[in-house]
């Protein structure tokens, strides 16, 4: 267990260990057990006056018109060879 004052950032890697899947009597469980939730004044913390965020501008993203085509072919591996030549053929993909 870890005490740190708030606000804190944690984390943790993938190294820490292995992961524990509950059990299925745990998850039966735990679909009865009630979701408890706290919000900042809860716990004790007091909010900051004011925003700290300060948003600058804000830029809508162009959209890109999207084309879907399908290639024929008798078996998997001559799709697979259809595509692969129209990549290499259109360099309007990808």
């Amino acid at each position: 267990m870890v005490e740190a004052d708030l606000p804190s950032v944690v984390m943790v890697s993938n190294e820490v260990g292995e992961l524990r899947y509950p059990t299925m009597i745990q998850r039966r469980d735990a679909k009865s057990k009630p979701i408890i939730s706290w919000r900042a004044d809860d716990i004790g913390y007091q909010l900051a006056e004011g925003s700290k965020v300060h948003i600058r501008f804000l830029i809508k993203p162009e959209l890109k018109p999207r084309e879907c085509r399908y290639f024929k072919g008798d078996t998997p591996a001559d799709m697979g060879k259809n595509l692969a030549l129209a990549l290499l053929n259109d360099t309007t993909i990808g």
